[in-house]
C-alpha cells in the first residue's frame, strides 16, 4: 500500500480499534492516568505546537468546564510561563521529538511536575517528564 491516499484511509479505518484500546488502557483501574494523581486545585499548563497545540486547546476547554484552572501556551512562546511547583505541566508531542515542546518541558522539569503525552514515550519528551502518558495511537501511515 504505497499510495498516500490508501495509507491515509487505512489510518482512518483503524481509528475505532485504536480508540477502543485507548479507552481500555485509560479507563482501567491502575491505568496511566493514576500516575498523575489528584489535581487538588492545582492549575494545569498545556504546551504544544501545531496539531498538538490544537489538542491542548480542546483539553483546556474540557478542564475549565470541570472547574480546573487551565491554560494553553505555544511551546515556542517568547514569554513562557515560569516553572512553578504548584502547577502541573502537560507537554504534548505525538513524535516526542518536537524541539520546542521538549525544550519547554525541560524548562519546567525539576520544579513543576511534567506530564508528557506522546506516541513515542522513549523519545526526548519522555526523558524530561515526570509521568508519560502514551497516546497508544500506533504508527501513523498516512501522514
Amino acid at each position: 500500500m504505497t499510495d498516500p491516499a490508501d495509507r491515509f484511509l487505512a489510518d482512518i479505518l483503524a481509528e475505532p480499534e485504536t480508540l477502543r484500546g485507548v479507552l481500555q488502557a485509560y479507563g482501567a483501574p491502575g491505568g496511566p492516568l493514576d500516575a498523575i494523581g489528584e489535581l487538588n486545585g492545582r492549575p494545569v499548563l498545556l504546551l504544544g505546537m501545531g496539531s498538538s497545540r490544537f489538542a491542548a486547546l480542546a483539553a483546556c476547554s474540557l478542564l475549565r468546564a470541570y472547574g480546573v484552572e487551565a491554560a494553553v501556551e505555544h511551546a515556542s512562546s517568547g514569554s513562557p510561563t515560569p516553572p512553578d511547583a504548584g502547577r502541573l505541566v502537560v507537554a504534548i508531542s505525538a513524535s516526542g521529538t518536537t524541539p520546542e515542546t521538549v525544550e519547554a518541558a525541560a524548562r519546567h522539569a525539576g520544579t513543576s511536575p511534567v506530564v508528557a503525552v506522546t506516541n513515542r514515550p522513549d523519545e526526548a519528551l519522555g526523558s524530561v517528564a515526570t509521568v508519560v502518558l502514551p497516546l497508544l495511537a500506533g504508527e501513523e501511515q498516512g501522514g
